[in-house]
Protein backbone atom coordinates (compact mmCIF):
# COMPACT_ATOMS: atom_id res chain seq x y z
CA UNK A 1 0.00 0.00 0.00
CA UNK A 2 1.35 3.41 -1.02
CA UNK A 3 1.74 6.04 1.73
CA UNK A 4 2.28 9.76 1.16
CA UNK A 5 5.37 11.40 2.61
CA UNK A 6 4.23 13.35 5.68
CA UNK A 7 4.79 17.10 5.28
CA UNK A 8 5.99 17.19 8.89
CA UNK A 9 9.08 15.26 7.71
CA UNK A 10 10.12 17.86 5.15
CA UNK A 11 11.96 20.34 7.42
CA UNK A 12 14.15 17.43 8.60
CA UNK A 13 14.64 16.09 5.08
CA UNK A 14 15.58 19.56 3.85
CA UNK A 15 17.87 20.25 6.81
CA UNK A 16 16.00 23.25 8.19
CA UNK A 17 15.13 21.29 11.35
CA UNK A 18 17.14 18.76 13.37
CA UNK A 19 16.40 16.03 15.89
CA UNK A 20 18.68 13.48 17.53
CA UNK A 21 15.82 11.02 17.83
CA UNK A 22 13.06 11.76 15.33
CA UNK A 23 10.41 9.01 15.53
CA UNK A 24 8.35 8.51 12.39
CA UNK A 25 5.10 6.60 12.03
CA UNK A 26 5.26 4.37 8.97
CA UNK A 27 2.33 2.25 7.76
CA UNK A 28 -0.45 1.07 10.09
CA UNK A 29 -0.56 -2.51 11.35
CA UNK A 30 -2.52 -5.24 9.59
CA UNK A 31 -2.19 -3.76 6.10
CA UNK A 32 -2.45 -5.93 2.97
CA UNK A 33 0.93 -7.46 2.14
CA UNK A 34 2.12 -6.44 -1.33
CA UNK A 35 4.92 -7.76 -3.48
CA UNK A 36 7.67 -5.50 -4.79
CA UNK A 37 6.31 -5.94 -8.33
CA UNK A 38 2.71 -5.13 -7.34
CA UNK A 39 3.84 -1.77 -5.96
CA UNK A 40 5.86 -0.97 -9.08
CA UNK A 41 2.90 -1.88 -11.30
CA UNK A 42 0.59 0.31 -9.22
CA UNK A 43 2.97 3.27 -9.72
CA UNK A 44 3.82 2.80 -13.41
CA UNK A 45 0.84 1.14 -15.12
CA UNK A 46 -0.18 3.05 -18.24
CA UNK A 47 2.75 5.47 -17.95
CA UNK A 48 5.60 6.30 -20.32
CA UNK A 49 8.73 5.09 -18.54
CA UNK A 50 12.52 5.16 -18.91
CA UNK A 51 13.81 1.94 -17.34
CA UNK A 52 17.38 2.50 -16.17
CA UNK A 53 19.64 -0.58 -16.03
CA UNK A 54 17.09 -2.56 -18.01
CA UNK A 55 19.36 -5.40 -19.16
CA UNK A 56 20.13 -7.08 -15.84
CA UNK A 57 23.09 -9.49 -15.95
CA UNK A 58 23.72 -10.75 -19.49
CA UNK A 59 24.19 -14.43 -18.50
CA UNK A 60 20.78 -14.40 -16.75
CA UNK A 61 18.65 -12.75 -19.45
CA UNK A 62 17.64 -15.92 -21.32
CA UNK A 63 16.91 -17.84 -18.13
CA UNK A 64 14.78 -15.01 -16.70
CA UNK A 65 12.92 -14.52 -19.99
CA UNK A 66 12.12 -18.23 -20.10
CA UNK A 67 10.84 -18.08 -16.51
CA UNK A 68 8.85 -14.90 -17.12
CA UNK A 69 10.83 -13.06 -14.43
CA UNK A 70 12.88 -10.63 -16.55
CA UNK A 71 11.78 -7.24 -15.19
CA UNK A 72 12.03 -5.25 -18.42
CA UNK A 73 9.61 -7.58 -20.20
CA UNK A 74 7.25 -7.31 -17.23
CA UNK A 75 7.39 -3.49 -17.28
CA UNK A 76 6.69 -3.45 -21.03
CA UNK A 77 3.57 -5.48 -20.34
CA UNK A 78 1.81 -2.83 -18.24
CA UNK A 79 3.37 0.54 -19.23
CA UNK A 80 2.23 2.64 -22.20
CA UNK A 81 5.83 2.78 -23.41
CA UNK A 82 9.00 1.54 -21.71
CA UNK A 83 12.35 2.70 -23.08
CA UNK A 84 15.18 0.51 -21.82
CA UNK A 85 18.46 2.23 -20.93
CA UNK A 86 21.72 0.47 -20.05
CA UNK A 87 25.47 1.12 -20.22
CA UNK A 88 26.31 -2.53 -20.93
CA UNK A 89 26.95 -2.44 -24.69
CA UNK A 90 27.29 -6.21 -25.00
CA UNK A 91 23.94 -6.83 -23.30
CA UNK A 92 22.16 -4.11 -25.33
CA UNK A 93 23.56 -5.54 -28.60
CA UNK A 94 22.44 -9.03 -27.58
CA UNK A 95 18.90 -7.84 -26.87
CA UNK A 96 18.56 -5.67 -29.98
CA UNK A 97 20.55 -7.58 -32.61
CA UNK A 98 19.99 -11.16 -31.44
CA UNK A 99 16.58 -11.01 -29.77
CA UNK A 100 14.98 -8.21 -31.78
CA UNK A 101 14.13 -5.70 -29.04
CA UNK A 102 13.52 -2.26 -30.58
CA UNK A 103 13.15 0.09 -27.61
CA UNK A 104 16.45 -0.47 -25.79
CA UNK A 105 19.46 1.81 -26.12
CA UNK A 106 23.00 1.96 -24.74
CA UNK A 107 23.45 5.27 -22.95
CA UNK A 108 25.20 6.66 -19.87
CA UNK A 109 22.47 8.21 -17.73
CA UNK A 110 24.82 10.94 -16.48
CA UNK A 111 25.81 12.11 -19.98
CA UNK A 112 24.28 15.54 -20.68
CA UNK A 113 24.06 14.71 -24.40
CA UNK A 114 20.63 13.07 -24.52
CA UNK A 115 19.83 10.78 -27.46
CA UNK A 116 16.77 11.49 -29.62
CA UNK A 117 14.97 8.46 -28.20
CA UNK A 118 14.74 10.40 -24.93
CA UNK A 119 14.30 13.98 -26.18
CA UNK A 120 11.54 13.04 -28.64
CA UNK A 121 8.91 13.20 -25.89
CA UNK A 122 8.16 14.15 -22.27
CA UNK A 123 8.28 11.09 -19.98
CA UNK A 124 5.99 10.31 -17.06
CA UNK A 125 8.58 8.45 -15.02
CA UNK A 126 12.11 7.14 -14.73
CA UNK A 127 12.52 3.84 -12.89
CA UNK A 128 15.71 2.74 -11.09
CA UNK A 129 15.19 -0.69 -9.58
CA UNK A 130 17.65 -1.76 -6.87
CA UNK A 131 20.44 0.45 -8.19
CA UNK A 132 21.32 3.00 -5.53
CA UNK A 133 22.73 0.46 -3.06
CA UNK A 134 25.39 -0.44 -5.64
CA UNK A 135 26.69 3.15 -6.02
CA UNK A 136 29.56 4.71 -4.08
CA UNK A 137 27.83 8.11 -3.95
CA UNK A 138 24.08 7.95 -4.67
CA UNK A 139 23.52 11.63 -3.81
CA UNK A 140 26.09 12.78 -6.38
CA UNK A 141 24.69 10.38 -8.99
CA UNK A 142 21.09 11.43 -8.41
CA UNK A 143 22.07 15.11 -8.40
CA UNK A 144 23.52 14.70 -11.88
CA UNK A 145 20.41 12.85 -13.05
CA UNK A 146 18.18 15.59 -11.58
CA UNK A 147 20.11 18.32 -13.37
CA UNK A 148 19.97 16.56 -16.73
CA UNK A 149 16.41 15.21 -16.75
CA UNK A 150 14.43 17.89 -14.90
CA UNK A 151 11.86 19.09 -17.44
CA UNK A 152 12.23 15.92 -19.52
CA UNK A 153 10.82 13.47 -16.92
CA UNK A 154 8.11 14.18 -14.34
CA UNK A 155 8.80 11.57 -11.64
CA UNK A 156 11.51 9.22 -10.39
CA UNK A 157 10.66 5.80 -8.94
CA UNK A 158 13.38 3.96 -7.03
CA UNK A 159 13.55 0.77 -5.01
CA UNK A 160 16.10 -0.60 -2.58
CA UNK A 161 16.69 -3.08 0.26
CA UNK A 162 15.02 -2.27 3.57
CA UNK A 163 17.34 -2.26 6.59
CA UNK A 164 14.58 -3.47 8.95
CA UNK A 165 13.53 -6.52 6.96
CA UNK A 166 12.29 -9.69 8.65
CA UNK A 167 15.19 -11.57 7.06
CA UNK A 168 17.72 -9.17 8.58
CA UNK A 169 16.04 -9.53 11.96
CA UNK A 170 16.31 -13.33 11.79
CA UNK A 171 20.01 -13.16 10.92
CA UNK A 172 20.54 -10.63 13.72
CA UNK A 173 19.17 -13.16 16.22
CA UNK A 174 21.93 -15.52 15.05
CA UNK A 175 24.54 -12.73 15.31
CA UNK A 176 25.01 -12.87 11.54
CA UNK A 177 24.81 -10.57 8.52
CA UNK A 178 23.66 -11.80 5.12
CA UNK A 179 24.40 -9.31 2.36
CA UNK A 180 24.94 -8.93 -1.38
CA UNK A 181 28.67 -8.24 -1.43
CA UNK A 182 28.34 -5.46 -4.01
CA UNK A 183 25.96 -3.44 -1.79
CA UNK A 184 27.17 -0.27 -0.08
CA UNK A 185 23.94 0.54 1.79
CA UNK A 186 20.75 -0.60 3.45
CA UNK A 187 17.94 1.98 3.41
CA UNK A 188 15.12 3.05 5.69
CA UNK A 189 12.16 5.10 4.53
CA UNK A 190 13.67 8.25 6.03
CA UNK A 191 17.23 7.75 4.79
CA UNK A 192 16.08 7.00 1.22
CA UNK A 193 13.87 10.11 1.30
CA UNK A 194 16.85 12.11 2.65
CA UNK A 195 19.09 10.95 -0.21
CA UNK A 196 16.48 11.94 -2.80
CA UNK A 197 15.93 15.32 -1.13
CA UNK A 198 19.66 16.06 -0.97
CA UNK A 199 19.85 15.34 -4.71
CA UNK A 200 17.13 17.89 -5.51
CA UNK A 201 14.09 15.61 -5.74
CA UNK A 202 10.87 15.93 -3.74
CA UNK A 203 9.86 12.54 -2.28
CA UNK A 204 6.09 12.13 -2.59
CA UNK A 205 5.18 8.57 -1.60
CA UNK A 206 6.64 5.29 -0.42
CA UNK A 207 5.60 1.68 -0.03
CA UNK A 208 7.08 -1.20 1.91
CA UNK A 209 6.85 -4.51 0.07
CA UNK A 210 8.08 -8.09 0.00
CA UNK A 211 10.53 -8.89 -2.76
CA UNK A 212 9.55 -12.54 -3.19
CA UNK A 213 6.31 -13.27 -5.06
CA UNK A 214 3.47 -13.73 -2.61
CA UNK A 215 1.97 -17.17 -2.13
CA UNK A 216 -1.63 -17.84 -3.09
CA UNK A 217 -2.65 -18.31 0.56
CA UNK A 218 -0.36 -15.56 1.85
CA UNK A 219 0.14 -17.30 5.18
CA UNK A 220 3.87 -17.99 5.19
CA UNK A 221 5.78 -16.78 8.25
CA UNK A 222 7.35 -13.73 6.51
CA UNK A 223 3.96 -12.69 5.15
CA UNK A 224 2.24 -13.10 8.51
CA UNK A 225 4.99 -11.08 10.22
CA UNK A 226 4.93 -8.28 7.65
CA UNK A 227 1.14 -8.08 7.83
CA UNK A 228 1.36 -7.46 11.57
CA UNK A 229 4.59 -5.44 11.46
CA UNK A 230 4.80 -3.60 8.12
CA UNK A 231 8.22 -2.19 9.00
CA UNK A 232 9.61 -5.72 8.49
CA UNK A 233 9.08 -5.73 4.71
CA UNK A 234 12.32 -6.30 2.80
CA UNK A 235 11.93 -3.69 0.04
CA UNK A 236 11.26 0.06 -0.14
CA UNK A 237 9.74 1.64 -3.25
CA UNK A 238 9.69 5.44 -3.31
CA UNK A 239 8.37 7.99 -5.79
CA UNK A 240 9.72 11.53 -6.07
CA UNK A 241 9.07 14.54 -8.30
CA UNK A 242 11.92 16.02 -10.34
Amino acid sequence: MVHMINDNWRPYLEGTAFSRGLTLSLSPHDQPVQSHLEVIKEALAGKTVIHVGCCDHLPLIDQKRAQGTWLHDTLCGFTRRCLGLDINREAVDYLTARLGYKDIICHDLTSPALPPEITSRKWDAMFMGDMLEHLDDPVQFLSEVHGIYKGQVDRLLVSGPHAFSFQNFMFMLKNQECVNTDHRYWFTVYTLAKILTRAGFKPVFYALANRAPLTARRDTLPELVTRLFPACHDSIVMGAMF
